[in-house]
C-alpha cells in the first residue's frame, strides 16, 4: 500500500489556491475576499478548499438569487467535514 503525504498550505499558498479554484469555476471573486477566506480557513487542505468552491458553485447554479459571499461559503462549510490544522 502507498501512502502519499501532502502538506497543508500556509496562508499564502491557499490564497493562490483559492485564486486558481475560484477562476476555474468561473466565479468572480476580488481579491479581498480570497483574501478572507484564505484568514478564515487558514489551515485547510487544498482539497478541502477546492470541496468548498465547488459545492458554492453548485449552491450558485441551483439558486440563481444567491451570490457568491463569504457568508456562502461559511454557510456551505458547516456541511463539510473540515480538518483545519492551526
Amino acid at each position: 500500500i502507498a501512502h502519499i503525504h501532502y502538506s497543508i498550505p500556509d496562508k499564502a499558498s491557499l490564497t493562490k489556491i483559492l485564486k486558481v479554484l475560484t477562476t476555474q469555476y468561473k466565479l468572480e471573486v476580488e481579491d479581498s475576499m480570497i483574501e478572507e477566506m484564505a484568514e478564515e480557513y487558514n489551515g485547510i487542505s487544498g482539497r478541502d478548499a477546492k470541496g468548498l468552491i465547488r459545492l458554492s458553485k453548485f449552491t450558485l447554479a441551483s439558486n440563481p438569487d444567491v451570490t457568491f459571499s463569504l457568508d456562502l461559503v461559511k454557510r456551505i462549510s458547516q456541511f463539510k467535514s473540515l480538518a483545519i490544522k492551526r
